[in-house]
This record gives C-alpha cells, sequence and structure tokens, in this order.
C-alpha cells in the first residue's frame, strides 16, 4: 500500500514542468492601503514614498520627526527630528492645524498651517545635514479692505 502511494507521487513529481525564475525577474508591489485617521487627532502618520520610512506630524506646532522601522535587529530603526520647533505660540496650538503634502520628489513634503496658509518645504533623509526645514514658503494674509488674499512673501 506504502508503495502504491509514493510511486504515484513520484511520477507526478518527474513528469510535472518545473519553472525556474531568477531573482531578477521577480517583481514585488507593495501597496499602501490609506488607513482612516481622525481630522482631530494630534499626531498623524504620513507615508513617504520608501517603503522604511513614515513622517510623524504633531498638527498641533508643525514639528515633524522621520519615523524608520525594521524587520530585524541589524537594520537601523528610529526616529529622527526633521524641525524640533514649534511653528506657532503655544497659546494658538490646536489639533489639525498642519497637514502635509506630499511632491513629486520622495525627499520633499510641503508642511503648510491651515489656519494662516503659511508653508514650509520639509525634507527627510538619513543623512543628518539634508533633514530639516529647506525653505519657508511664506504665507497668506488678508488685508484689511474686503479680505483680498496677498502673499506675504516680496518678490525683489
Amino acid at each position: 500500500m506504502r508503495t502504491a502511494v509514493i510511486v504515484p507521487a513520484l511520477l507526478s513529481f518527474v513528469l510535472c514542468p518545473v519553472h525556474r525564475v531568477s531573482a531578477q525577474d521577480q517583481q514585488v508591489e507593495v501597496t499602501s492601503v490609506p488607513i482612516p485617521q481622525r481630522l482631530d487627532a494630534r499626531f498623524r502618520i504620513v507615508p513617504t514614498q520608501n517603503i522604511w520610512n513614515v513622517l510623524l506630524l504633531d498638527t498641533s506646532t508643525g514639528r515633524v520627526w522621520q519615523v524608520q522601522y525594521a524587520l530585524s535587529d541589524t537594520t537601523l530603526a528610529g526616529r529622527w527630528a526633521i524641525n524640533l520647533e514649534a511653528l506657532v505660540p503655544a497659546a494658538d496650538t490646536k489639533s489639525g492645524r498642519f497637514t502635509l503634502y506630499a511632491t513629486h520628489n520622495t525627499f520633499n513634503f510641503i508642511l503648510l498651517d491651515q489656519d494662516t496658509g503659511r508653508a514650509w518645504q520639509i525634507q527627510w533623509s538619513l543623512n543628518a545635514k539634508n533633514r530639516g526645514i529647506i525653505h519657508d514658503l511664506g504665507g497668506v494674509t488678508v488685508t484689511p479692505d474686503g479680505g483680498t488674499l496677498r502673499s506675504s512673501l516680496t518678490s525683489a
């Protein structure tokens, strides 16, 4: 009886075609399903195009950290400040005030103060010298003569 089971199994193994796939031919697609987040949450995770790094935004102060995770103990993991200084006085903080927008550059995001329209270009990086607020993009102010919006940056 045992021989009757082994022989058909061996025949099926020998007769079935074997497909060898080299590592170069394999492609892995990583997709991220948006996870619902509360709009009034103080902290928000913002994905980057890099699968190992996300940004952690303090939506009340505008502070941002780069968070890198790892699957092994031999790989670097941790949290690094992009900007540690609050961008508004403590009296003006409120959850949901700041948000981050991705750009077409993997490492650059626009940090927006949704109350004033002021914006900053921030950059994350594995190199501390390349991490931080790159440009203050100015803001928008409302004029007293009827609410016309104008940029707070002046061109020279």
